[in-house]
């Protein structure tokens, strides 16, 4: 089986269900559940492939780290295992057949980790928009 390889295109998004932040409730804080989306086009770009470009396009690998997320901003009192509101996304798992500069290409269906990412894997979510339907690759 394989899947459409992550880029930095506009097309691309990850996404997170269950972002549980701390959200004002009639003067009090309580925990409420967010969707949480980032998009690829929003990746770091030194953490994108240098040198291998997928319909002209950087390639994400494990690497990938997206600058920010959203769909959590109303609960300003920040995640309630994160501590962030709109933190980095980072994918968490590549392919093991396929490698861009040494890391796991990132491809449609790796898990990422939002809000964060570095700290935590909550909440964790996956690549569910592909950046790019033409390069297929396995996820091993």
């Amino acid at each position: 089986m394989s899947f459409p390889a992550a880029t930095n295109s506009a097309q691309g998004s990850c996404f997170a269900l269950s972002d549980v932040c701390k959200t004002p409730v009639d003067g009090e804080e309580k925990p409420v559940a967010y969707p949480n989306t980032a998009m690829l086009q929003q990746s770091l770009m030194q953490t994108l492939s240098q040198k291998v470009f997928i319909v002209g396009k950087h390639a994400a690998t494990v690497t990938t780290e997206i600058s920010m997320s959203s769909g959590d901003e109303a609960g300003e009192g920040g995640g309630v295992v994160s501590g962030t509101v709109s933190g980095p996304c980072k994918f968490k798992t590549g392919s093991r057949k396929v490698f861009i500069e040494g890391h796991g290409a990132a491809y449609l269906g790796s898990m990422t980790a939002h809000n964060n990412a570095s700290n935590s894997n909550m909440p964790v979510g996956t690549q569910d928009m592909p950046s790019q339907k033409k390069v297929m690759i396995g996820p091993g």
